[in-house]
Parts: C-alpha cells; structure tokens; sequence
C-alpha cells in the first residue's frame, strides 16, 4: 500500500528477500503517490520502487477490475496494464529529470497532481458513507460476541454464521452503490468478484474496529482512511500478500485470505506470482 513506499523495511526487504519478487502496485497507490505537493511527494513515493522498476506491474483501474471479475475466473494476467508497465523505468526517469529541474515535466507532474489529489477528496468523501454503512454491521452482534472481540478470542461456530449474513448484506449495500441493484452473484461466483472482496474486507475492517474497542475510539477522518485502506486488501487478496506498514490493513488481510479459503471457498491455485513474473515478461 502506498504508506509502504517510502519505508525501506518491509519494502526494501520485500525486493532484496528474493530476486524474483514481483511488486503490484494499484490504480489508487498511483494516485496516492501524488498526494499532497506532488512535486515532493511523488519522488518520494519512487525512492524505492524506481530502483526495481523492472520488478513492477502496474494495474488497471478497479473499474476495469470489478468488470473483469464480474465474469467469475481469476486470470491476473488480465489485470495487468501492460502499457504502464512497460513503461514504468521511463516515469521513474521523467520524476527525476522533473526534479532536476526540467520546467515541462515538472508542469506535467504537477497537473497530474492536481487530478489525483482532486480524486483522492472524493474518495475519501465517498468513504465516510461507506464508513457508516460499515459501522452499521456491528448491530447485529451481541454483547457476548463483542466482547469476544475485545477480548481477541477465536470466533465460535455461531459467531461465523453472523458474520456471514452480515458480510453479505453488506455486499448487496455495496453491489447497490456500485451497480444500482442489491441482487447478489450465484454463491459459486460471488467470492471471485471484487466488490464482494472489498465488502468483505470492509466487514472486517468493523471486526478490526471492535477488537481495538470500537469505532467510537477513531477520528472520523482515521475511519476514512481505513476504508480506503480496504481497497488494497481487496486488490491483494488476489495475489501472493500485501506490503504495508499498516498494522489494521495486515490484520484485516490475514483475516481476508482466511474467510475466503475457508468459509466462502475461494481457494485459488497459489500461481498469483507466476501469473505476474509471466505477465512482467511479456510486459516487457
């Protein structure tokens, strides 16, 4: 996620650990890597990734990601933005000769700038919404499952079977605000989707919330954050695992990969790192 680009562990251990290690880097990390004054933020956001830039694939946009997966197959090759990622060591070489001084990329750089930072206000508005609805889900718990959770206990058998009604009727919220109907995918096809994947993160993103003493603790502007934050879990859930700093975004991944193998089913052949490795060559 983007809060890991600029920390040399776990990034830089990430890439050093073993020569074929493959960075997947999403829509909304590009657009975080311009937040705030681009012209800053941007190079330091690259610092790392520049020098693997041969180690990168670059993604589609979740739009095209959520079309793609609506078909019900895992093809990550498909996920790939080919283009951007065979042209990913050109942009890392155009930030710094921005930054060294050249007054017609840096004007590019700062344009894009304004796009992605105007995005990432939106986004962040949009997930306050969506932060409601999350919270909502804690409603129908009990006191006993919520201390369960505070008291970081496994979920029993009738704790799994709330969270799974939960989890999908928060889909169907989700499905509704993505496509204007409630009406959920057949059960065989639902776990490939990824808005059913960034609902369920979002659940237990509110599983996260209680286990720390409840989403009343959190700053409204810390609860939006955490929900963007769930659309990287919901990007890595398809590959290999995630780089982050973030101590909720690690947990509510852990707990992500679990509920997909072993409550809805989605155990997928483990070649997430082939399919990139292949794609990356092609790519390039």
């Amino acid at each position: 996620d983007a809060n890991a680009l600029r920390a040399a562990s776990p990034l830089e251990t990430f890439f050093q650990s073993h020569p074929e290690n493959v960075g997947v880097i999403t829509d909304f990390c590009c657009m975080e890597c311009y937040k705030g004054a681009s012209a800053v933020t941007l190079p330091k956001s690259l610092m790392i990734i520049g020098k693997y830039a041969a180690r990168i694939v670059v993604l589609k946009s979740t739009s095209e990601i959520v079309a793609l997966t609506k078909h019900g197959g895992i093809d990550r090759y498909t996920f790939i933005d080919v283009v951007q990622t065979a042209e990913f060591g050109q942009f890392c070489a155009a930030v710094e000769l921005a930054s060294a001084g050249y007054a017609e990329l840096a004007a590019q750089i700062a344009e894009h700038g304004r796009v992605a930072n105007d995005y990432l206000a939106r986004v962040a508005a949009e997930a306050q919404g969506l932060g409601g609805a999350i919270i909502e889900v804690g409603a129908a718990w009990t006191p006993q499952l919520t201390k369960r959770l505070r008291r970081h206990e496994p979920p029993t058998t009738d704790d799994i079977d709330v969270f799974v009604r939960g989890i999908l009727t928060l889909a169907a919220k989700f499905y509704e605000a993505y496509s204007g109907t409630t009406q959920l995918p057949p059960i065989q096809k639902l776990p490939a989707e990824f808005v059913f994947r960034f609902a369920l993160a979002g659940y237990l993103l509110a599983v996260s919330w209680t286990a720390d003493g409840g989403v009343q603790a959190a700053a409204s502007t810390q609860l939006a954050n955490d929900v963007v934050d769930m659309n990287y879990v919901a990007h890595a859930s398809y590959f290999d695992g995630i780089v982050s700093g973030d101590r909720r975004v690690q947990d509510v991944y852990d707990r992500h990969r679990w509920y997909l193998s072993n409550v809805f089913n989605a155990d997928w052949p483990d070649s997430a790192a082939n399919d990139m490795r292949a794609g990356l060559t092609s790519a390039h």
